[in-house]
């Protein structure tokens, strides 16, 4: 997502937001930062957020500015045409949890931009099909024969694609999009429509508890944008999954060699060279050992 979109001041009087996205609690918290964005930690679940955050309204105006913007078509091509060997690796990971999914088994991709992902899913026997608000990236994956559609995970105008059928999907996947989930009790229970009993449920997300987000900049809308509603971390995800009963299968930090989010100066000076390649394999390793990884992947069933 743009951040000169989706960390605009214009959108700011859209902030009236105060309870949790889960627990819908606006008192019980803890205050983690103030400035840009005061963002505090709700002592129930342990979910990060904006406080106050988004407004549905504000979302909408926001979706609606996204869609505005132009997107460089070559660069969005390119993904579709050299898959990056992570997201390659994603795949084979969760094809090792879910095998049954890529037995023409049908997956759901909640914020699937161009599709890249998706096209891996096919590649590998899987039967995807991805929902995304940006109606240029969906356009990029038709041509590439995807099922994608323009909507987003929740009810209502411009949410699911009514065509998508209740109880008809083996797998769904939210990779870096359930931060802008606004309702997560809406949340699971649309999974509880769309999944097929015992389905599958996967989840690639950074937590509050990076090094990056922890030490470098608490303030996630910085990174993510105002209309990111939460950030979790690996304790809070494990809290919320039970909660709401599923079997978690696995759930940990991402495997060590994966780049770390630095700072945009960081990325564009002489330094990023140093923790390049192999720097940047022994501080991602380094991270995910003291339990400081930048993201978290959870591979969870409805029991």
């Amino acid at each position: 997502m743009v951040k000169e979109v989706f960390w605009d001041h214009n959108f700011q009087e859209y902030m009236t937001v105060k309870d949790c996205p889960y627990c819908q609690d606006s008192a019980n918290y803890t205050e983690i930062a103030k400035k840009p964005q005061v963002v505090v930690k709700c002592n129930t679940c342990g979910l990060y957020r904006l406080y106050p955050r988004m407004n549905h309204e504000g979302q909408i105006a926001m979706f609606k500015r996204y869609n505005e913007e132009k997107i460089d078509i070559a660069k969005w091509k390119n993904k579709l045409v050299n898959i990056d060997r992570h997201t390659l690796r994603e795949v084979e990971k969760i094809k090792q949890i879910f095998p049954q999914v890529f037995q023409n088994g049908r997956v759901l991709d909640v914020g699937c931009a161009e599709g890249a992902f998706d096209l891996a899913l096919k590649r590998a026997g899987a039967n995807p099909t991805g929902i995304e608000p940006k109606g240029d990236l969906v356009e990029l994956g038709k041509e590439e024969g995807l099922d994608l559609h323009v909507g987003r995970f929740e009810l209502g105008a411009g949410g699911i694609p009514s065509d998508l059928e209740n109880h008809s999907f083996d797998l769904i996947c939210f990779r870096g999009t359930l931060y802008y989930m606004p309702n997560l009790h809406q949340t699971f229970d649309l999974l509880n429509t769309y999944l097929k009993p015992g389905g599958g449920l996967y989840i690639n997300i950074s937590v509050a508890t990076s090094i990056y987000f922890f030490f470098i900049s608490k303030d996630f809308s910085q990174r993510l944008g105002l209309n990111a509603a939460s950030m979790p971390t690996k304790k809070s995800l494990e809290y919320i999954l039970n909660r709401e009963g599923y079997k978690i299968h696995k759930i940990s930090y991402y495997w060590p060699g994966y780049a770390l989010n630095v700072p945009k100066w960081v990325s564009k000076s002489f330094l990023h060279r140093i923790i390049g390649m192999g720097g940047r394999f022994g501080l991602s390793l380094f991270a995910y050992f003291i339990r400081r990884g930048d993201r978290v992947v959870a591979y969870a069933s409805k029991k």
